[in-house]
């Protein structure tokens, strides 16, 4: 599953709306399962697996909800998850 906080879960629901928050944790499901079976766990963090589920995660998404709310989704799984390091955040 996409790693995310409370706050950013709320924030993404307030601005997509339910419908698009649960096809993006939906999407981010999808692409989390298949990094894990194509990747060494050692490379979902950081590592190439992590490039991949990404990458998925980010292709999967405007199929299900269109660019722009996609564009929204991600940045704020980005810019708002406080619970990780700050090295992760730039490799993402």
């Amino acid at each position: 599953m996409m790693r995310s906080t409370l706050t950013d879960d709320l924030q993404c629901l307030l601005l997509v709306g339910s419908s698009a928050w649960a096809k993006g944790k939906t999407d981010g499901d999808t692409a989390a399962v298949a990094a894990r079976e194509s990747y060494p766990a050692n490379t979902l963090n950081n590592g190439i697996g992590d490039v991949v589920l990404h990458c998925y995660w980010n292709s999967l998404m405007p199929f299900s909800f269109g660019r722009d709310i996609a564009k929204k989704v991600v940045d704020l799984h980005e810019d708002n998850n406080t619970t990780r390091p700050l090295t992760e955040g730039e490799m993402d």
